[in-house]
């Protein structure tokens, strides 16, 4: 909305004050801006309790295919051992133990917000790499799909990245 705002503005001043320099302009237009934004405060505050709710959710939504697959992997290692072996990883018990320390350790931390771009961005590798692991058949529809839902988690994660925890979080509670 700022910005359908900001060019509506920049339309009436190239048309109607052609001739004033650009610093004047930006001035005129963060006044006005200032003032369509003070008559919105509801408003505002209406979208920070949106963005709130949401960045919440989308932290517990994130989270929970991480930590249900942890606990899944914790409570068969000889079977997800087997797994991993299965596709040829190098070093099964090591990437058992890397799956059990992300899955859980970070997928709480992300559920919680604790440390969370921390958290994020280590889930967000951790999926890209067991993409290509586990889901490199692009031929079979399944292991595309799965391939696929694998980049659309790291795109979530890497929002939590760029714009961290929200309001609802142990991060916001440290400040």
């Amino acid at each position: 909305m700022r910005g359908i705002i900001i060019f509506l503005f920049q339309e009436y001043n190239a048309i109607h004050q052609p001739n004033k320099g650009s610093t004047h302009f930006l001035r005129e237009m963060c006044d006005e801006r200032l003032i369509i934004a003070s008559h919105n405060h509801n408003k505002e505050y209406n979208m920070n309790a949106i963005q709130s709710a949401a960045s919440v959710a989308g932290r517990i939504l994130l989270s929970q295919i991480f930590i249900i697959s942890g606990l899944s992997k914790a409570a068969n290692p000889a079977g997800t051992i087997g797994y991993i072996q299965s596709v040829g990883a190098p070093l099964p018990e090591v990437a058992y133990a890397i799956a059990l320390f992300v899955e859980l350790v970070l997928g709480i931390a992300l559920l919680v917000g604790y440390k969370t771009r921390l958290a994020a961005a280590g889930i967000a590798v951790f999926t890209v790499a067991t993409a290509f692991m586990f889901h490199n058949n692009l031929a079979d529809q399944m292991q595309q799909i799965m391939f696929l839902k694998n980049l659309t988690i790291v795109g979530g994660l890497l929002m939590v990245v760029a714009f961290g925890a929200g309001a609802f979080s142990l991060d916001n509670r440290r400040r």
